[in-house]
């Protein structure tokens, strides 16, 4: 969570166009500014295969939609 915290305030949206909708949204409700993970923007993360003794990426450790693998990914490299 820590590790984390400056993205925890981030809206996920599938795409460009959904967080352009929201943007819109928030700008006629005058609620400030936000920020967004566009998920079909994120590129495929290439896996990091130097592991440190005893050591194994969080991402093994964790459960999640698949949906959202690109963007797990690239935050916990």
């Amino acid at each position: 969570e820590n590790f984390l915290e400056p993205y925890l305030n981030y809206f996920i949206v599938d795409s460009f166009s959904e967080a352009v909708e929201a943007l819109i949204l928030l700008q006629k409700a005058q609620k400030g500014k936000a920020n967004f993970f566009v998920l079909d923007q994120i590129p495929e993360q290439i896996p990091v295969t130097d592991e440190l003794d005893g050591l194994q990426p969080a991402l093994n450790f964790l459960e999640y939609d698949e949906k959202y693998h690109r963007l797990i990914s690239r935050l916990l490299q």
